[in-house]
């Protein structure tokens, strides 16, 4: 009798794509479990391969008996296990973390509507707000648990300690989540809003938000940068040429290590028929 494919994954084979983004959510809800299996498996097992060792050295130099010699071969053995599990355990949690950092990137993509309808709000930026705060799951988390995060009008020091000005500012660390309760990364948001984007407009937001990500990291925080622009209408081909090719650079924190990182300046517009005009955007 032949077995029946239960999974469905003879249908899901015909459209691999959509196979992919469905694998990637299910790791994605696992991945905080994973991460503590890891954690749990490193400290146990550096632990075990510690107590193992010291263990043996007493049975062999301190009370030394007949049988001692099997009883610390013994002692070596788990000590060598345990330690390969300590090991493995740190060798893994690189693969993890950046595939965390893809894995939601993906994710968000995945999401992702070139020109989704503008949210209702009394002015462009609140509109704004309650668009990141639906497409992004970190900013909506964020905003959820701690919405004294998002600060309005704010003046923010950069590295040469200079004050500048944006519109929104949030400098969020990752929430600490429970076994069954994954939560995304934290999250760092600079916006500047104008009336109509000129290339002076990305380059001075491009600088000031260097200066600031210069300061604040290396840290975990994920970052995104936003000129939001009022006047109805597409943006200027200069101001979008110029974000999309001069990108920021600062050093970015991932498992423990600092990376030369980049981002664009995403620009941000309303259309007239009530939907956004996206340029540059990013989901790292």
């Amino acid at each position: 009798m032949k077995d029946q494919d239960e999974t469905g994954l003879s249908e899901f084979l015909s459209d691999p794509m959509s196979l992919l983004f469905d694998l990637n959510d299910e790791m994605l809800e696992g991945m905080d479990r994973i991460r503590y299996a890891l954690g749990f498996s490193f400290w146990a097992g550096g632990l075990i391969a510690l107590g193992s060792i010291f263990y043996a050295l007493w049975l062999v130099f301190v009370e030394p008996s007949h049988d001692s010699g099997w009883y610390a071969l013994l002692l070596a053995v788990i000590a060598w296990v345990s330690a390969y599990a300590c090991y493995s355990a740190h060798a893994e949690r690189s693969f993890l973390e950046d595939y965390s950092l893809l894995g939601w990137g993906i994710q968000r993509a995945n999401e992702w509507k070139p020109n989704p309808k503008i949210p209702e709000g009394p002015d462009a930026v609140s509109r704004l707000v309650a668009y990141l705060k639906e497409t992004d799951d970190r900013i909506g988390y964020i905003l959820e648990k701690n919405p004294q995060k998002l600060q309005r009008n704010a003046s923010v020091k950069g590295k040469s300690k200079a004050m500048h000005s944006f519109d929104l500012f949030m400098n969020a660390s990752k929430p600490i989540g429970f076994l069954s309760d994954p939560v995304p990364e934290g999250m760092i948001l600079l916006v500047r809003k104008v009336e109509k984007a000129t290339v002076d407009d990305v380059k001075d937001l491009k600088t000031a938000s260097e200066e600031v990500l210069k300061r604040l990291y290396p840290c975990d925080q994920s970052a995104r940068v936003v000129l939001l622009q009022t006047a109805v209408g597409k943006f200027p081909e200069a101001a979008a040429e110029f974000a999309n090719k001069n990108w920021m650079k600062y050093d970015r924190s991932i498992d423990d290590s600092v990376w030369d990182w980049s981002s664009p300046v995403e620009l941000i517009g309303e259309a007239p028929d009530k939907t956004y005009n996206l340029e540059n955007m990013y989901f790292g």
